[in-house]
């Protein structure tokens, strides 16, 4: 009366440590939105972006360059917030062993080769890894 568990193929520690750092970035990239919207609510009401702005009055008026700082810093808030969307996405689908998060870690790392030093190698590592034949197969490619 022993009951036989039958496990599904192991994780792989690549995909655990591509999650992680899938993960880590994500809470980054939400930290720097949070910190950018910070500036812009505060730049915008205490008036620092109109004090800059007529300190550095040149040809451009100082209401116009006040508003272009702020749709600057909305802009890389939008950006840094969908790059943390797509960063947890990318995690949780590589720990759910979804076949499209593999492909999307893929085009990540090779986009992450760009990172000179550090990022270029943590990539290149990466790529290696998550074209082993165990992790392919664990991903059914």
């Amino acid at each position: 009366m022993t009951e036989q568990i039958v496990l599904g193929p192991r994780k792989p520690a690549v995909v655990v440590l591509a999650a992680t750092l899938n993960f880590i970035t994500t809470a980054l990239c939400t930290a720097f939105g949070l910190l950018t919207l910070a500036t812009l609510v505060f730049g915008q009401s205490s008036g620092l972006f109109a004090r800059a702005a007529s300190d550095l009055r040149s040809e451009i008026p100082s209401q116009t360059l006040s508003m272009g700082v702020g749709f600057v810093l909305f802009g890389v808030m939008c950006v840094s917030w969908t790059m943390a969307v797509c960063f947890a996405f990318v995690g949780v689908g590589l720990i759910r062993r979804a076949k499209i998060a593999w492909y999307a870690q893929i085009a990540m790392s090779v986009v992450g080769l760009l990172g000179f030093p550090v990022y270029t190698i943590l990539n290149a590592c990466l790529l290696v890894l998550l074209f082993r034949p165990a992790t392919r197969d664990y991903f059914g490619e």
